[in-house]
């Protein structure tokens, strides 16, 4: 099973996000719901890094580790990171529904 965890602030801002375990629907390198999963998570980092003023923190140790934590960011780019989150939660909720085996979701709130 694939467990993401997505974690967003009291006003919805997105804060980290981890993906850990494997998803088990094909053979490694052939799975398309582990593919997908990353894919989401990377163009949510992609952005973050290269579209804004945002200090993240990755962690990768190993196959089936993904995981990154926003350090700073500018306020201005509060509403910019309400909409990541969205588009993060929205993205992983769609595999998980159509993989409910592989994949489970769970989003957080930190105070």
């Amino acid at each position: 099973m694939l467990q993401v965890d997505i974690i967003r602030d009291s006003h919805g801002r997105l804060i980290a996000c981890s993906a850990e375990g494997h998803a088990r629907f094909a053979r490694r390198g052939s799975d398309i719901v582990c593919a997908a999963v990353t894919s989401a998570i990377r163009t949510v980092q992609s952005l973050l890094v290269e579209d804004l003023c945002v200090t993240i923190e990755t962690n990768c140790p190993d196959r089936g580790v993904l995981a990154f934590r926003i350090k700073t960011y500018e306020e201005t780019e509060s509403c910019f990171l309400e909409h990541l989150g969205v588009f993060l939660i929205r993205s992983i909720q769609l595999i998980e529904q159509e993989y409910p085996e592989n994949v489970k979701l769970r989003v957080l709130t930190e105070s």
